[in-house]
């Protein structure tokens, strides 16, 4: 009877009710330690995410309200720690400080608050006659210290009060501002301190293309080759994206893509925030610093430990500064030109030609002259010829300003196109070039510096595009604009 029972397929004995539950204790024990580390490793990772996301906000707001203050900040000691006030560039007064809460708080016009929960401390430094602010942000856990890159300021020397094109440019400090950029060959953009590029359409950067920057706006997606370098090597900058992005190399900084990601490289920045889908292709196997918000796609034998976290979506929509002139400046009537000493006489290179003021049809400044303080407005165009030394402003509205091989230039171009060529050595350290439709071209080895605003920017054949922060004295020294700004 006992033994045909235990050979009864449809029952079952003691004992093997007895090994069910002790498998099933073994599991359970086994188990709860790995939920316990996997509650503890999501829980970690979210707060690490709201934590990143409340530095990320805290930083874009301190850097947008101090690069574009209208005025200098200034900071003082508080009940509960320092306190930053600005101007901000719509003119509110914003003021940072640490709460009774021991948060930090932006706060405008003495209104509404914006606690950043996660933050508990904070510091400021004021450098270089209170134009360079650096921060540094403690999180909530009292531990980890962020340090933001000294924000310097782009308004700085701007008079208030002045016209509205004059402010726009000499605001136009250490960035270039451009619907389509080109880099061709092994042109290269590399910034002497803080800088900032914008592009508006889709950017392709090949091989051997260099892009320095410590921030980079690009509105309308990326396609970046194997062997291009973009963003800062030596700054902890960011790249923020607007658009899907096709990239086979490293990306410098903190990158932030408001479409989908599709990688080709196994480094790409300090940490990427992809408020899309992530494709990862071959030689992605050890990408680690993916965070994203939509569908993975990948190769069975790729393992990379990307995150998807739906959080990163507080990121966005990308905060893009607003660098727009208010308008392209005109030429005044002729007799404006008549009564305020302008000439259309012919330039003597061997003469005296400092202070020169010039009105009339294209221009040609003759070779190896010396032109120092000069105006030079024109009709059509305006050439500078080779081994000319020229400094002032030129204005050609309805033409092209061209500095040829083996000339300078030290000032201030407003015209419809520029361009630069043949190794000519052309400094903008007191201006920009300014090209509202047009386009400005960077080529034939030329080693530019300065700042631009255009339609189109090329760089191209080996030339080098260096942004600086630029000594905005052209306007100051002058009597009278030459040119009408009435739309």
């Amino acid at each position: 009877m006992y033994k045909k029972y235990v050979n009864n397929p449809q029952g079952v004995t003691l004992i093997e009710i007895i090994l069910v539950i002790a498998i099933m204790g073994l599991i359970a024990v086994l188990a709860y330690p790995m939920l316990t580390l996997s509650h503890r490793v999501f829980s970690t990772q979210l707060e690490e995410s709201f934590e990143r996301n409340d530095v990320r906000n805290a930083s874009t707001y301190l850097s947008n309200d101090i690069r574009y203050s209208k005025t200098e900040p200034t900071v003082s000691e508080g009940e509960y720690g320092q306190i930053l006030e600005v101007m901000n560039q719509e003119g509110e007064a914003v003021k940072y400080y640490i709460n009774s809460n021991n948060r930090l708080v932006r706060q405008v016009n003495e209104g509404a608050e914006l606690e950043f929960i996660e933050i508990e401390d904070v510091a400021f430094e004021l450098s270089n006659n209170d134009n360079l602010v650096q921060v540094k942000l403690v999180k909530s856990n009292e531990k980890d210290l962020y340090t933001l890159d000294r924000i310097s300021r782009w308004e700085t020397r701007v008079q208030l009060g002045t016209d509205p094109i004059v402010d726009f440019i000499k605001s136009m400090d250490a960035h270039i501002v451009t619907d389509n950029l080109y880099i061709e060959g092994s042109g290269k953009i590399i910034e002497q301190e803080d800088g900032t590029v914008i592009v508006k359409n889709p950017l392709s950067v090949g091989e051997g293309t260099l892009i320095d920057v410590s921030d980079i706006y690009i509105l309308k997606g990326l396609t970046a080759r194997k062997s291009a370098i973009v963003g800062s090597k030596t700054n902890n900058g960011n790249i923020y994206i607007e658009g899907n992005v096709e990239n086979y190399t490293q990306l410098n900084g903190n990158v932030y893509i408001d479409g989908d990601l599709e990688q080709y490289d196994d480094e790409i920045g300090n940490e990427a925030f992809v408020n899309g889908n992530l494709k990862l292709n071959w030689g992605t196997e050890n990408l680690s610093n993916v965070r994203y918000t939509g569908n993975l796609t990948k190769p069975d034998y790729i393992n990379a430990p990307v995150i998807k976290d739906l959080s990163v979506a507080n990121l966005f929509p990308i905060d893009v500064p607003t660098i727009d002139p208010p308008y392209m400046p005109t030429l005044r009537h002729e007799d404006w030109y008549d009564d305020n000493g302008y000439s259309s006489d012919y330039l003597d290179p061997f003469g005296d030609n400092n202070n020169y003021k010039y009105f009339g049809p294209t221009l040609t400044l003759p070779s190896h002259g010396s032109y120092r303080d000069v105006t030079i407005v024109s009709q059509g165009d305006i050439t500078i010829g080779g081994a000319a030394d020229v400094k002032g402003m030129l204005f050609a509205p309805n033409g092209r300003v061209t500095v040829s091989a083996g000339s300078s230039f030290e000032g201030i171009i407003i015209a419809k196109d520029v361009t630069v060529s043949g190794g000519a050595e052309a400094i903008a350290t007191a201006g920009v070039i300014f090209s509202l439709d047009g386009e400005v071209r960077i080529v034939g080895g030329t080693e530019f510096t300065g700042a631009v605003y255009a339609k189109e920017v090329y760089v191209s054949g080996d030339s080098t595009f260096n942004i600086v922060r630029l000594d905005n004295e052209i306007f100051d020294t002058m009597d009278d604009l030459p040119f009408q700004t009435e739309e």
